[in-house]
């Protein structure tokens, strides 16, 4: 066998599944760091961090993190969203705990382009005109 499948073993007959989900409940986070700690008896913290898809360093970004954010920045369906209720909303699914500042950051950092539309000039107009009668109180 090779060095390293023991520890594997042991996450999966301790019930440790990391499908990219968060382990809300204290009974699967005492299973999770106990699994880790017996790992630790032959393999280095951080191999048996990566091992289970975790980062080695709390503050740090894993890869399927990222490439969820590089999806949700650049795709069509959220470009109406600012990057910070873009940051809110995939936290809100789930899929990445992240800081808006972390968001903006690694958007800056990588180049990634938000999809833009332009609004047609008409509609800019018919929006800032129906705003106006609005907060003077007239209607048409």
């Amino acid at each position: 066998m090779r060095r390293g499948m023991p520890e594997v073993c042991v996450f999966r007959i301790s019930g440790v599944r990391l499908d990219g989900d968060r382990v809300p409940s204290g009974e699967g986070k005492t299973k999770l760091l106990s699994a880790i700690e017996h790992a630790r008896t032959s393999l280095k913290l951080t191999v048996v961090l990566r091992l289970i898809g975790l980062s080695p360093s709390a503050g740090q970004v894993t890869a399927t993190e990222i490439r969820s954010m590089h999806d949700m920045a650049t795709s069509p369906e959220h470009r109406h969203m600012s990057v910070r209720t873009l940051a809110l909303h995939a936290q809100r699914l789930g899929r990445v705990f992240v800081s808006a500042g972390t968001w903006l950051r690694l958007i800056r950092e990588r180049g990634w382009r938000r999809p833009r539309t332009r609004v047609p000039r008409q509609a800019q107009s018919t929006a800032y005109a129906r705003r106006s009668r609005m907060s003077t109180g007239t209607s048409t």
